[in-house]
């Protein structure tokens, strides 16, 4: 999905057959949602925003409340385009909200990240295929705040809380920082994963480890994660799983105009969480590439051709290493990933 809306993929791609249906089935322009509906993915705070996708269901957001020309505490609603309803999401209880102080610019004109996330174990079996949970995660200056809600309880809990100074060790008892050092998450095996910037952070004595920022959605911890050996900041990169719990990391190959990419794995031996080997060097033909999304199998690349304003979007599936063509794309911006076909919610409205 774009900001034009779904794209579904193009034969001959595997999965053009049932994206072409999916296409003609759902409503993916939300006309369903309260109004006013207008949607669109451009930083517009007047209307619908598609923030994350997971298991068919889409979270949007909408900007009501800003903090300093930035939406904080977006208006939230989780919905099954497919068929057609909707959960709207209470607002962040105020005694929660005093808790965010200095939260930083991350992204279209949003102080926040909004991510949709499976169910917690603590949810039954029959409970589970139409439950999910939110996260709301906030870079603030000295610290990374965060919140969760749960469609079981319709209620916003708070996460701990972690300082900056605590996570990165930098050589200072309190770090301060003027922009987000993180983009935005990527999801696998139950754990969200910031990757690091290549920006400036201004009020650090010392350049921070090199490692991605993690919340394990299970336990609902703020915890860091390193990156195999080397440098890593500013790389674009997927994380996707590897299969057998392991974790899988693809990004392109240095030196190599972005042709070929290279995919790691973590490797889950005598309790390490750094033994990452080099699985395969995947080679990506001519033109410029770049990564859009992934999802826990599958990595989504723009290629563009040099010389030429045609650009395309590209599917590969870690498990077998096909790439595939998947349809014609303008951009990178603001770009998720649709999959899987979403058990309906229990009501049209909540």
């Amino acid at each position: 999905m774009d900001w034009h809306g779904f794209r579904p993929a193009l034969p001959p791609h595997t999965t053009a057959p049932i994206a072409s249906a999916v296409a003609r089935a759902a409503d993916f322009t939300f006309s369903f949602l309260p109004s006013p509906t207008p949607y669109t993915l451009l930083p517009d705070p007047g209307c619908w925003c598609v923030r994350s996708i997971r298991d068919g269901r889409v979270l949007l957001d909408r900007g009501h409340k800003r903090d300093y020309g930035l939406v904080l505490f977006p208006e939230l609603v989780v919905c099954d385009p497919l068929h057609r309803r909707y959960h709207l999401l209470p607002p962040i209880p105020d005694d929660l909200a005093a808790s965010v102080r200095d939260a930083l610019h991350l992204t279209y004109q949003r102080s926040c990240e909004v991510i949709l996330v499976p169910p917690g174990k603590e949810v039954d079996k029959e409970e589970y295929e139409t439950s999910f949970r939110v996260i709301w995660m906030a870079q603030c200056k000295t610290k990374v705040v965060a919140f969760f809600y749960s469609s079981t309880t319709g209620q916003w809990q708070s996460i701990a809380s972690k300082a900056w100074s605590d996570l990165l060790v930098c050589g200072m008892p309190i770090v301060s920082l003027k922009y987000r050092l993180f983009y935005r998450s990527h999801y696998a095996y139950g754990c969200l994963y910031w990757p690091m910037t290549n920006g400036i952070e201004f009020g650090l004595k010392n350049r921070p480890r090199e490692a991605m920022l993690m919340l394990d959605t299970m336990t609902m911890e703020f915890s860091v994660a390193d990156y195999p050996p080397g440098r890593w900041r500013g790389f674009q990169v997927g994380i996707v799983e590897a299969g057998e719990g392991r974790l899988g990391l693809l990004t392109f190959s240095i030196n190599e105009a972005a042709s070929q990419l290279r995919y790691m794995v973590r490797q889950n031996t005598d309790g390490s969480n750094n033994e990452w080997q080099l699985e395969k060097i995947i080679p990506l033909g001519s033109g410029n590439h770049s990564i859009v999304a992934s999802t826990e199998r599958y990595l989504l690349l723009l290629r563009l051709d040099f010389g030429t304003d045609h650009s395309e979007g590209l599917s590969l599936d870690v498990k077998t290493f096909q790439l595939e063509r998947v349809c014609e794309l303008s951009d990178v911006t603001s770009r998720s990933i649709y999959t899987s076909f979403p058990p309906s919610l229990s009501s049209r409205t909540v």
